[in-house]
């Protein structure tokens, strides 16, 4: 389901807490770097340093010394660039244009 460079949407910004916390945005596009499998699931590497230089899983209470801050995969969700514009639209209200083929 994920892949090196895919984008994905935050959707849990809800912090931990613990080692390693840091900030994501509900809602920000975030670029894949990297993919492992951790203790407990499927983590993401989206650019995020690691702050603390230690990581706590939250739902065993392994830790771990790196310096890339790794996500749940959870967290998020893929990308689909043109649902998400549609979204966007209807919640501002902005019709939405379709492209007339031009007749010669």
């Amino acid at each position: 389901m994920w892949h090196i460079d895919q984008k994905a949407v935050c959707v849990d910004d809800a912090s931990g807490g613990g080692f390693g916390a840091t900030n994501l945005e509900q809602g920000n596009v975030y670029t894949i770097f990297g993919i492992r499998k951790g203790c407990c699931e499927i983590e993401l590497d989206v650019g995020i340093p690691n702050i603390d230089g230690r990581l706590g899983c939250m739902c065993c209470g392994a830790t771990e010394s790196t310096s890339i801050g790794w996500k749940r995969a959870s967290r998020f969700r893929p990308l689909d660039p043109l649902e998400d514009q549609m979204e966007r639209l209807e919640k501002e209200g902005e019709p939405i244009e379709e492209h007339q083929p031009e007749i010669a």
